[in-house]
């Protein structure tokens, strides 16, 4: 299964590991230089353009970008948060779909002979999105390869994977809003467990089952 994904393997590890390189990188430039979130206030939508396709390229997370988006301008920022990751599902999807071209869907069958993941897909493509999207420990570059990998049409990627998307990125935008420093907002709270430990507990429970129902039926 690796010799035939092999390049899938790899980017899909890079999808994991490159945001939280691109994150402590924007860290360091948020830090050293106060200037620049002054530069965000003036030019939010050139931000949020510069996001997308930084989300789309693995190299920030949502979870960050939602909440230093609330940090600056509150819960307004679902304005330009949304949109912002329809992009980057966009252009993650043609990525995935051009670095798979079904390869993966395919080799999987010498494994998984009766097709457990393949009938999932085609039977309950939207809630089998909306519960991958939905889960704040699923990283978001990763689902954008393996989605459009395990055969998820477009329609469904991008309508199912909005649904999906808002309860966690309201959340982080909220825990930005409410934060009393741009490190506490990036940190997604104040270190304690808190309101959005239990949320993001709950998010991951409901998809954690949800998916094994799915795949059960």
């Amino acid at each position: 299964l690796l010799r035939a994904n092999r390049h899938s393997f790899f980017v899909s590890v890079l999808a994991v590991f490159l945001p939280i390189l691109g994150s402590l990188l924007s860290l360091y430039i948020i830090f050293s230089y106060p200037e620049i979130t002054e530069w965000i206030k003036n030019y939010a939508t050139l931000f949020f353009i510069g996001t997308a396709f930084t989300m789309a390229i693995l190299l920030t997370p949502t979870t960050f970008i939602a909440s230093l988006s609330g940090f600056l301008f509150g819960l307004s920022s679902l304005v330009y948060v949304v949109p912002a990751y329809l992009l980057a599902s966009l252009l993650g999807y043609i990525f995935g779909r051009h670095l798979d071209k079904g390869r993966l869907l395919k080799s999987m069958v010498d494994i998984d002979n009766k097709e457990l993941l393949k009938n999932t897909v085609e039977s309950n493509p939207f809630w089998f999105v909306i519960l991958c999207r939905i889960s704040p420990i699923l990283p978001f570059g990763l689902m954008n390869l393996l989605l459009p990998a395990f055969g998820v049409k477009i329609k469904e990627f991008i309508v199912a994977g909005t649904v999906g998307m808002l309860p966690r990125t309201t959340l982080f935008v909220w825990v930005g809003s409410v934060a009393q420093n741009l490190m506490e907002a990036l940190k997604s709270g104040n270190g304690g467990i808190g309101f959005e430990f239990y949320i993001t507990s709950i998010l991951v429970i409901v998809s954690s089952f949800g998916l094994l129902y799915l795949f059960k039926r």
